[in-house]
């Protein structure tokens, strides 16, 4: 089982939701409905709102903030009286708050740190499947293990995070490594460097710590899409 704190994100003690009810793992992906940039300022206002999740991450810089170990419940979801569990179901709950905002999907821009977050979740037993359908039943959510969104968890009525790209969201990265690594076209000398969810297309072999240092500019697309810009630029 992974550590209770993710390794390399900030820890802020904020009150948690009490103890875990047992069941499967599950993670819960909300958005904050502010700008990037934003994490320090949203930390501040869940904490003293009592209404915090285990992480807080802007995928535009990477920064991860902890808020809640993720052997304690957070307290970003509703639980109406007399209903069952939300925030205290299975035996992890894990709540990540994305900056971002709904109506902006964040899989379509950078993710810098996502394989850091996915790895600890793996690792806390949440599998890497994602819930698509209309809000869960209690008995649905009572026996759910993986990914799913704010707006999929009964007793609830938000939208976040919005039309998001789970797929993007939850696909393994290439050698391990989601802020920078290298394609290459089997049939050619061409070469794709992908940096922090940005791809470059490289016509012949270069020596890329040199290449990285000369500061080319990296023309923005998600990861998802570079695998689909890539099949075009090599014509296939």
């Amino acid at each position: 089982m992974s550590a209770t704190l993710l390794t390399g994100a900030v820890f802020h003690g904020a009150d948690d939701g009490g103890s875990m009810t047992g069941g499967p793992a599950r993670a819960v992906w909300h958005t904050t409905e502010s700008d990037p940039g934003t994490l320090a300022a949203v930390v501040r206002y869940l904490a003293w709102n009592r209404s915090a999740p285990h992480l807080v991450w802007d995928p535009s810089t990477g920064e991860i903030a902890q808020m809640i170990p993720a052997d304690r419940a957070a307290r970003a979801l509703m639980h109406p009286s007399g209903t069952p569990e939300t925030n205290r179901a299975g035996s992890a709950c894990l709540q990540i708050e994305v900056v971002g905002r709904a109506r902006e999907p964040f899989t379509a821009g950078p993710m810098r740190g996502r394989e850091t977050i996915l790895a600890w979740l793996d690792g806390l037993g949440v599998r890497r499947d994602a819930y698509s359908g209309p809000r869960m039943s209690w008995q649905q959510w009572a026996a759910f293990n993986g990914h799913c969104g704010h707006m999929h968890v009964p007793g609830n009525d938000h939208v976040d995070p919005g039309a998001i790209d789970w797929q993007a969201l939850l696909e393994a990265a290439p050698e391990g490594n989601d802020d920078m690594w290298l394609l290459k076209d089997p049939d050619g000398p061409a070469q794709f460097l992908i940096v922090g969810g940005c791809v470059v297309y490289i016509a012949s072999p270069v020596d890329l710590g040199d290449y990285v240092k000369r500061g080319v500019k990296y023309a923005p697309v998600a990861a998802h899409e570079a695998r689909a810009l890539i099949k075009t630029a090599i014509g296939r």
